[in-house]
C-alpha cells in the first residue's frame, strides 16, 4: 500500500500501548488534508478503513500529539498553519470504539481559540498529567517595549480535551528571538508588567503596585565569568535570569 502524505508520525495514537503510523495527506486546493491511521500485518502497511478529514482552514500540518483523555481512548491534537493568516492553530482528532473521527462544530470554535504567531508555540504536555496542552497569546497584540518590540507575549496552555472552553494549565511569558519561554505563577497573571532592562535587549518583569522588580533577564558577554547569582537558562550560552532577592538597581 502506498499513499502521499505531507506528515507522519509513529507513537501511541490509539492508547493500545504500542506503535501506531499515522500520517496526513497532502493540502489540496480543491479539498482539505485527511488523518489516516496506517495500519501493518505481516510486516506490510495495509490501507486505512477510512480517512477522517480536518478542517479545510489548514494548509499544512506542523506536528502530531497524542494525548490521554478522560472521556475518549486517546485524543489527537494537530498542530498546523492556517491558508488564510499563516498563523499557527489546532485540531482535536479523537480516537474511540477502534476509529478516529472529529466534531466539525467544536473544531471551528476552537480553531479561532487556538491561533498564535510564534512557530515557538507548539501543543505539548506541559504539566506532566498526559493531556496534551494548547498555547495561546495571552491578548491581542504582542507586548512592546522600546529595546524589545514585539518579542515578547504572555502566554497560558489550556486543556482543550477535557473541557472544549479549555482549562487554563500554566501561565507564562515567551521571548521569541531568544527562544525562552518562561513559567510564572498563576498569581501573577494581571498583577505584573514588563519593562526594559538596564541596558539594550534586556528585559525584566515588574510588580504593578510596588514596582519591585521580580525577575530580570540579562544577555552576559562572551568572555563574562557566570554570575553566582544568576541562574543560567539551560542550552542559552550565556542568558542568565535574576530572581528578585538576587537583584539590586
Amino acid at each position: 500500500y502506498e499513499t502521499d502524505y505531507s506528515r507522519f508520525e509513529i507513537d501511541d495514537f490509539t492508547g493500545r500501548g504500542g506503535s501506531d503510523l499515522v500520517v496526513v495527506s497532502p493540502f489540496d486546493q480543491t479539498g482539505c488534508m485527511q488523518l489516516q491511521d496506517i495500519p501493518t500485518e505481516g510486516g506490510r502497511f495495509h490501507k486505512s478503513p477510512e480517512a477522517v478529514g480536518l478542517l479545510n482552514s489548514f494548509k499544512s500540518c506542523t506536528g502530531l500529539h497524542p494525548s490521554a483523555s478522560p472521556n475518549y481512548d486517546r485524543v489527537v491534537v494537530m498542530d498546523g498553519v492556517l491558508e488564510a493568516n499563516d498563523m499557527l492553530a489546532s485540531q482535536l482528532v479523537y480516537y474511540s470504539g477502534g476509529r478516529f473521527f472529529t466534531m466539525p462544530e467544536s473544531a471551528a470554535k476552537m480553531l479561532k481559540n487556538t491561533q498564535r504567531s510564534s512557530p515557538l508555540l507548539v501543543s505539548r504536555d506541559i504539566d506532566g498529567d498526559g493531556i496534551v496542552e494548547i498555547p495561546q497569546r495571552v491578548g491581542e497584540e504582542p507586548l512592546t517595549t522600546e529595546q524589545n518590540d514585539k518579542q515578547l507575549e504572555y502566554v497560558e496552555w489550556l486543556d482543550f480535551i477535557s473541557d472544549e472552553n479549555g482549562i487554563t494549565k500554566q501561565f507564562g511569558l515567551l521571548d521569541s528571538d531568544r527562544e525562552l519561554y518562561l513559567s510564572l505563577p498563576d498569581s501573577w497573571r494581571g498583577n505584573i508588567e514588563v519593562e526594559d532592562g538596564f541596558s539594550g535587549g534586556q528585559w525584566m518583569i515588574k510588580d504593578k503596585q510596588s514596582n519591585s522588580i521580580l525577575v530580570w533577564m540579562r544577555q552576559g558577554e562572551e568572555e563574562e565569568a557566570p554570575p553566582s547569582d544568576g541562574i543560567r537558562v539551560p542550552g542559552s550560552g550565556n542568558l542568565y535570569l535574576f530572581l528578585d532577592r538576587s537583584i539590586s538597581t
